[in-house]
């Protein structure tokens, strides 16, 4: 494969940025192996594996794995299951069988057992007419592709065949597997664990590195206030066996200070060994180690192994027969997790009675007679089969590519596109441009020149050299009167931060081509390179979509802990609000380096960034960690910015479990308060209605169902019908994120047209079922429903062109751009909705599912406008034009609309969400009205 200018800027820029840093105070290590192991390594064991493998997998060849028919590995399934008790390639195949079909399957419970797995595999392909030969060989293949980011990808599959004449049998893969090396240019192997004692030892040298030095002034050497109740772990004696196993207390803390570790688990109905009334006293004298359950036990060993004093676990630390006790407790919840040291998140267990400590052994396994495909033929191939590279010429091509490539990233044109899913890949490649995305101080720079908008005008500049050429806040931020405005001594701080980082980036690219030399020639001269086979993890997987966080609790828990320690099922991830890394100990920022797929969208810094600028505040002593974390976000591609964090917080929410519905508010309460306390949070001061912000209003009720799935109405609990935390199932928020489908198209969000009178809501920690109803009142304009369907609309759900959608859609579309809405009908089941004349004008999607009987009404929520960049900056290019009135660029494409029934004079319900033609919409009668 030849190595393209991304490669070289992924993999080999660090030498020139560490230098570059420097230059501006920043004290950076020698090389990026110091800065990605959050401890050193050189105490893991060296050899992955000390197993010998089968005949079988000794008789692996590149050639049969690259071959049509790929490499018949096992007979049948009994031989793999057999021959994985003392072979480690056997028994890491099996393993991945069994993860690969459980995520088929979409199970909760992860198969262990293969043959049980198969089963489900034959059964789910059974209803596609297709069927699991006997006896069931497993295949190895290397997948049909050239190998990326320093690895290939090993299937693992089976026979097929069909009943259908004409068919034939065909493989199918089960699994697969990272084919790579040990080279710089490839992901590094996993190194086994150790022992218990090695594992304890390196997690509490991770949480020592990454704790700050010093707290907050306030909080000073003794840590943050301890909650009302903590276990009294005894004052730490490093790795005495006794003193890990030895019994604790119960303490009243009294307002007293420490350092303490929160654990979060699954209940999954246990209630045994839980604080009562009646053993209270008792507990307080002392608690028996040996009559706790695993999960307690385990957490309470890392914990004393970490040398940590103190721990809170809420069955112990809550009086549970106490309700009065437990709603004092509840309403402590968000700082009993805030002020905490870390939080022990037990990801797998479905209830104390299960360990999780250590998780399951999934080491590389070394293939050494096997020669894995080499995906970087040295620096050759930047210019092609030609060595050019010791001639001059062929260094000023070098040069000359690198800085067309590298130019396009100062101006934030590209960045770092890290896939999901099961492949598990890390793969690098160009993002899409931003598109119309200004600066932070609201100027724009583009080929044409220096632009700034003044409210709704774009004018032209004079051209400044120390102007800052980095993208900031998208356009709906920027303009008057946006609900994102940030304030400006926040914005100046990140301007001066994009700043500082694009002069950091620009001296690193400079002294970039000797070390990219250099180290291209290290990696062409190393010795031969051993061949690895590995089990892809992934972050996303494997935390994401744990047990654990299926829970409605854990999400408060999840985004308001300083730090987490995640226990999966078969490996550990260690995550503060820098940085998430994995048991190779490889950071988020040097992925390429790593097996362990470490990217998700759910991370803290991205869906609460309130707690990890208060990391940054408290004396964090993360050398350049700032700098990395600023460049890490800088180049993630659009689709992996969230414009609205808090709508990704109440999806997740929405799709989590609680045992009490009654808790819906509470387990949301202390992420508001967080947020209405911190000083840089855009909802400072901000009122909050049952989890929908007063700022952002116009967002956060444009909530619809899942498409495929209707939401149930919790009656007993007396919540208002527009709140989405009134319903239990999974919610989605319609903000028409265009700018994920087609470089430059628009990112504004929809504008509220609306204004809201009154709010006569109570506090997420009000009683629940409330005493009265609450209610918004809104001035807002008001349409009659005329007619609507009865079937469920496919429009927008078929693969037509953009030309043959706008001939039959009721929108608006503005000939000069090329973009077009995502229909009601593609995210959520909707029926179609026709005026007078019965011609349709737009989509309604009902939130259960069911068309309400009597009268119903539009009330215009919002307007969704396009963008006609591109025209606006044409006419801005004529001479004598020196401002353009943004408004003619603009035009409203549709409106969005609750769809509500009346209960009486001027009081409504809202049953359904809909979009709606825009001039339809605005030919109704602006009125105020009470929703309750």
């Amino acid at each position: 494969m030849d190595l393209t200018v991304d490669d070289l800027v992924t993999k080999f820029r660090y030498p020139g940025v560490r230098r570059a840093a420097e230059r501006f105070g920043f004290e950076m290590p020698e090389t990026p192996d110091e800065e990605r192991f959050a401890i050193p390594i050189s105490d893991l064991p060296r050899d992955v594996s000390s197993q010998p493998l089968c005949d079988s997998c000794r008789g692996i060849t590149m050639d049969a794995l690259q071959g049509d028919m790929g490499y018949r590995h096992s007979a049948d399934l009994e031989d793999l299951t057999r021959s994985a008790q003392s072979c480690p390639l056997c028994s890491l195949m099996e393993t991945q069988i069994c993860t690969a079909i459980t995520f088929h399957a979409q199970r909760q419970a992860r198969f262990t057992d293969t043959r049980e797995a198969m089963d489900t595999f034959a059964r789910i392909t059974a209803h596609q007419e297709l069927f699991v030969a006997k006896p069931t060989c497993i295949i190895l293949k290397v997948e049909d592709r050239k190998p990326t980011d320093g690895f290939s990808t090993l299937v693992i599959g089976t026979v097929l065949y069909s009943l259908v004449p004409g068919v034939k049998a065909f493989a199918s893969h089960l699994g697969r597997l990272i084919l790579h090396n040990d080279t710089l240019d490839s992901p590094q192997p996993v190194r086994p664990r150790g022992s218990d004692q090695d594992i304890m030892n390196r997690l509490g040298a991770w949480l020592s590195k990454r704790e700050p030095r010093k707290t907050h002034e306030n909080e000073g050497a003794q840590g943050t206030s301890l909650p009302t109740r903590v276990l009294d772990l005894g004052e730490p004696r490093g790795e005495d066996s006794e003193f890990l196993e030895s019994d604790l207390f119960l303490v009243e803390t009294a307002g007293r200070r420490g350092r303490y570790v929160t654990l979060s688990y699954s209940w999954g109905g246990y209630t045994d060994t839980r604080t009562l009334k009646a053993n209270y006293n008792e507990r307080l004298d002392g608690i028996q180690f040996e009559h706790l359950p695993v999960v307690f036990s385990q957490a309470i060993r890392i914990t004393r192994a970490m040398g940590i004093r103190y721990l809170w676990i809420d069955a112990l630390c809550i009086i549970q027969d106490d309700a009065e006790d437990w709603r004092i407790e509840a309403g402590r919840m968000s700082d009993v997790y805030w002020n905490s040291v870390c939080r022990l998140a037990i990801t797998d267990s479905k209830d104390p009675t299960e360990p999780f400590f250590p998780p399951c052994e999934y080491p590389s396994v070394p293939v050494p007679h096997l020669k894995a495909p080499k995906p970087l033929s040295g620096i050759d191939g930047l210019l092609g089969e030609n060595d050019m590279t010791r001639t001059e010429e062929g260094r000023l091509v070098l040069r000359e590519k690198m800085k067309e490539f590298l130019s396009l990233g100062r101006q934030g044109q590209f960045g770092i596109q890290l896939e999901s899913g099961e492949n598990l890949g890390n793969r690098a490649a160009l993002a899409l441009p931003r598109g119309d995305v200004p600066d932070s101080d609201g100027s724009d720079t583009t080929a044409l020149g220096n632009i700034t908008r003044d409210g709704n005008i774009l004018k032209k500049l004079p051209s400044s050299p120390n102007q800052d050429s980095r993208s900031g806040e998208p356009l709906d931020k920027q303009l008057s009167g946006s609900p994102h405005r940030q304030s400006r001594a926040a914005s100046d701080k990140d301007a001066d931060m994009s700043k500082m980082i694009d002069e950091i980036m620009t001296t690193a690219w400079d002294a970039m081509e000797d070390d990219i030399q250099s180290s291209m020639q290290e990696t062409l001269d190393e010795r031969t390179p051993q061949a690895y086979l590995t089990i892809p993890r992934s972050y996303a997987v494997d935390v994401d979509r744990g047990h654990l966080n299926t829970r409605g609790w854990v999400l408060q828990e999840r985004l308001l802990a300083p730090r987490t320690i995640h226990f999966t099922k078969h490996h550990i991830y260690c995550e503060d609000t820098y940085d998430i890394c994995g048991e190779d100990w490889v950071c988020r920022y040097f992925t390429w380096m790593s097996c362990i797929y470490k990217t998700t969208k759910h991370s803290q810094v991205d869906l609460f960034p309130e707690r990890s600028s208060l990391e940054a505040g408290a004396g964090h002593d993360q050398p350049g960690g700032e700098i990395w974390r600023e460049i890490f976000n800088i180049n993630k591609p659009d689709e992996q910015h969230d414009d609205a964090p808090w709508l990704t917080i109440a999806s997740i929410f929405s799709k989590c479990r609680l045992t009490y519905d009654s808790d819906r508010l509470a387990a949301i309460a202390g992420l508001v308060s967080k947020k209405q306390m911190h000083p840089q949070s855009p909802q400072l001061n901000g009122r909050n209605f049952c989890g929908l912000w007063e700022q952002t209003l116009q967002l956060d009720l444009a909530w619809i169902s899942r498409k495929g799935e209707h939401l149930e109405y919790l009656h007993k609990l007396n919540l208002p019908s527009w709140a989405w935390i009134s319903y239990k199932g999974p919610v989605s928020f319609v903000r028409e994120p265009r700018a994920t489908r087609e470089a430059g198209t628009p990112r504004r969000l929809p504008v509220p047209e609306f204004h809201l009178v009154d709010a006569d809501v109570p506090s997420l920690t009000a009683p629940v079922p409330f005493e009265k109803p609450a209610s918004l009142t809104l001035s807002i304009t008001l349409r009659k429903l005329q007619s609507i369907s009865t079937a469920i609309s496919s429009y927008g759900t078929e693969q037509r062109s953009r030309k043959e959608l706008a001939k039959t859609s009721p929108f608006d579309f503005d000939p000069r751009t090329k973009t077009m809405t995502t229909p009601l009908g593609a995210v959520t089941d909707c029926q179609e909705l026709y005026n007078e004349s019965k011609k349709l004008i737009g989509f309604v999607s009902f939130d259960d599912g069911t068309h309400p009987v009597g009268d119903l009404f539009c009330a215009h929520l919002s307007t969704l406008k396009d963008e006609a960049m591109d025209a606006a900056r044409q006419e801005l290019s004529r001479p004598g034009v020196d401002s353009v009135d943004l408004g003619d660029y603009q035009r409203p494409i549709l409106a969005y609309a609750l769809v509500l029934t009346r209960l009486e004079e001027d009081m409504y319900r809202r049953v359904g969400f809909a979009e709606v033609n825009y001039h339809w919409m605005t030919s109704g009668e602006r009125t105020k009205v009470r929703i309750l």
